[in-house]
């Protein structure tokens, strides 16, 4: 969660002792009271040994629990610091563990539900889904063919139960023991005893296409690679106006742009995220299908991205500017569209070749044999035609382009692009040579690794949020659409605290709309679209932008959706605590803000002695402050006035943190009830997972059955306390009051 209180790091070390022992929960207790640091100075902080220390960070690491960066070399005036790793805990992920393992249901639950299927000839499968999601929560990173593998073993490993008479099988009948004795004793039996688990394993490529389809729903991701530059720490001032754009050539803009240059690897990386390499394709009429929703796909996003960047903007941080039409065309009409054009700068080309290689370092081994064949191949061809070019060169200026890939197929076609337009590539020298050699097999570059991605997870889960707060305030009808809008909108949100969704005409909305009737999705409502539109804006649920002459656009209100269900919390917590009069006085203070306790009092229409125990009950609890405004410049108390008021934003810290407090407690409860019935844990889990029959005496009876009510309350409770504190942590935006 985005909370770094204490009461976060209290429950993040509860969650990793229980579910990776306790080296892992001390080495976890160093790094979040130092924060990001390198190994050596976390190894004289923590007692453990240098073996252990190691071990307990490449599990932290492979849960994504830990996240490395790679300084970078700097020169100082005493010297240069060599390059060197930094480890950050994220206590973001640490919390997420009671959502994907003591509370599972809650992500596969979405997955389950929300997972949409593209293309023709594809079934829908949600439990090999589930066993896709599963298998990465559990093992945090893998590769492709480590995803695979998992699958097939964690459905191979369900189905046994089944044969073996486990009681995880509820609907299998009594009397199939004998019918087990029988085909033993026979040996017919066994044939299709043996061929049951095998049936229910998801064939290769069943589930290649499926992670495709959680990759294209951003339910999957590229996990970050260990190469990355640290972020930059922004310290936030509360209430400061934000500081002008610095001018070009002044020190502050230099800095600014090597701060960019930096963190260039780290906007690549956010840009190919959701990519599939080239080599994961087979050949095939799906593959080709999947490879064209992918390009589609990011055809759309990059459209998008740059329709809301405007006119001038490039609407990414490693986004590069787009070629002119002259130089797109090649030059058409002889020389005449060169002249228009302006000569690229030596800088800005090898600021692309950066580009591509920092792209090939990402994405790993890519390759084949075959594509190094062909690489190899290209670049020979590539080589030829620079020395043909070199030799007819008559003091022509060079120009440089962006696009690489058209100007080497004008190349490879016989220079006709180059000829024509005077337009050509300005390549590095053995740049393709060791393009080809990274593609060969064998190569020693890291594979790609895929998780789980949490943030689209989480965003799942805050849609849902919205969708029901619109349910209970206006309709079906209404969250019908604010749920299709907030769907529409999920692959072009940056982060997880945007304030509001992408925009969308009225006829975008009824597309969308009609496509999710289409896939039984959601229920088509009586109302037009326009006729919803209105109600939900009288509500200040959704808002539009643009001329209604010549069109508007609609987007949602998250933050605001979001600000009334964090109000509603607030207001039962109080109601809960202090009683009706409490929440008078809140909805007083916060509708005439600063007031004195008289006033309080009478406008509440209660005595001034239970006011007055009430304001200070309620400070003491975090709901309100005392305000002195003095009289004189002394400020002597007995010369000035005490007013009371409400910050909003120190109650929604306040209440996150009672949320991760109470969150403690019940974890702690929890343990404590699972040490004191250990016998019969130990006795049920045994049975299991290891297929046999769980004995229950007349005294282990009542027993179980207390666990089983404890167990039930403990995990309620916990699930609304998680919805809670995501509600106050998660989707709040960094600095935002309320």
């Amino acid at each position: 969660m985005g909370s770094e209180s204490q009461h976060a790091h209290n429950m993040a070390k509860k969650l990793i002792s229980s579910f990776l022992g306790e080296p892992a929960e001390a080495l976890l207790s160093v790094m979040l009271r130092i924060g990001r640091a390198p190994l050596p100075e976390i190894a004289r902080a923590c007692d453990l040994p240098g073996k252990q220390l190691r071990h307990a960070l490449l599990v932290l690491l492979q849960h994504n629990f830990v996240r490395a960066y790679l300084q970078p070399e700097e020169v100082f005036v005493s010297g240069v610091r060599a390059p060197q790793y930094l480890y950050e805990p994220c206590t973001d992920w640490v919390l997420q563990l009671l959502r994907r393992n003591l509370l599972r249901n809650t992500f596969l639950q979405i997955v389950h539900e929300e997972l949409i299927h593209h293309g023709p000839g594809l079934q829908a499968n949600p439990e090999l889904a589930q066993s896709v999601l599963n298998v990465l929560l559990d093992h945090g990173r893998l590769t492709f063919d480590q995803i695979i593998k998992g699958v097939r073993e964690l459905q191979l490993e369900a189905a046994r139960p089944r044969r073996s008479g486990s009681v995880r099988s509820t609907s299998r009948p009594p009397a199939s023991a004998a019918g087990d004795d029988d085909g033993a004793a026979g040996g017919g039996g066994d044939g299709e005893e043996e061929e049951d688990p095998e049936a229910a394993v998801s064939s290769v490529q069943e589930i290649r296409h499926m992670v495709f389809l959680m990759i294209q729903q951003r339910l999957i991701e590229q996990a970050p690679p260990c190469t990355l530059p640290p972020p930059t720490d922004r310290v936030r001032f509360p209430g400061k106006r934000p500081k002008k754009d610095p001018k070009p050539g002044t020190r502050e803009w230099s800095e600014e742009q090597d701060e960019a240059r930096r963190q260039r690897p780290a906007q690549l990386h956010a840009s190919h995220r959701f990519r599939v390499p080239d080599d994961l394709f087979s050949d095939g009429p799906a593959e080709e299908m999947w490879r064209g929703l992918a390009i589609s796909r990011w055809a759309l996003e990059e459209g998008e991205r740059l329709r809301l960047a405007g006119p001038g903007g490039s609407g990414g941080g490693g986004a590069r500017p787009v070629k002119s039409e002259a130089g797109a065309a090649g030059g058409s009409g002889g020389g005449g569209g060169s002249g228009g054009r302006k000569r690229r700068k030596g800088a800005e080309a090898e600021a692309a070749v950066d580009d591509e290689e920092l792209i090939e370092s990402l994405l790993g081994d890519r390759g084949s044999a075959a594509r190094a064949t062909k690489a190899a191949a290209a670049a020979k061809q590539k080589e030829k035609e620079r020395q043909k070019e070199k030799a007819k060169g008559r003091g022509k200026r060079r120009r440089v382009v962006d696009d690489g890939e058209e100007g080497g197929e004008g190349e490879e076609g016989g220079g006709g692009g180059a000829e024509a337009g005077g337009v050509r590539v300005k390549e590095e020298p053995g740049l393709a040579a060791a393009a080809a050699a990274a593609a060969a097999p064998g190569s020693g570059k890291a594979p790609i690794l895929w998780r789980a991605n949490g943030e689209e997870l989480n965003r799942r889960l805050r849609n849902r949020v919205c969708v029901e707060w619109v349910h209970d305030a206006l309709g079906g009808a209404e969250a019908t659409l604010v749920a299709v809008m907030l769907d529409y909108s999920r692959s072009y949100e940056a982060t997880l605290t945007e304030e509001t969704s992408t925009q969308m005409s009225e006829g975008d909305i009824q597309n969308a709309l009609n496509v999710a009737v289409a896939d039984e999705r959601m229920e088509a409502p009586e109302q037009p679209v326009a006729d919803l539109l209105r109600t939900l804006e009288m509500k200040g649920a959704v808002g539009q932008v643009g001329d209604p002459a010549l069109g508007t656009a609609w987007f949602v209100e998250t933050a605001e959706i979001l600000h009334r269900a964090r109000y509603n919390q607030m207001l039962a917590a109080v109601k809960d605590r202090y009683g009706a009069q409490g929440v008078r006085v809140l909805q007083l203070l916060l509708t005439r803000g600063q007031l004195e306790q008289k006033q309080v009092a009478d406008l509440t229409m209660g005595p001034q002695r239970e006011t007055r125990e009430l304001l200070y009950s309620m400070m003491r609890g975090g709901y309100v402050e005392m305000q002195l405004v003095p009289r004189s410049s002394d400020r002597a108390p007995s010369r000035s006035f005490f007013t009371w008021k409400i910050d909003l934003g120190a109650v929604h810290r306040r209440m996150a943190a009672d949320a991760l407090k109470a969150a403690v407690n019940v974890w702690a409860r929890y343990a404590s009830v699972m040490d004191a019935h250990a016998d019969i844990v130990a006795a049920s889990r045994a049975a299991f997972y290891g297929g046999g029959a769980l004995n229950m005496t007349d005294e282990a009876r009542p027993r179980i059955a207390r666990l089983h009510v404890l167990n039930q309350k403990l995990l309620t409770a916990q699930l609304r306390l998680d919805a809670q504190a995501a509600l106050f942590c998660d989707y709040v935006a960094p600095g935002r009051g309320g």
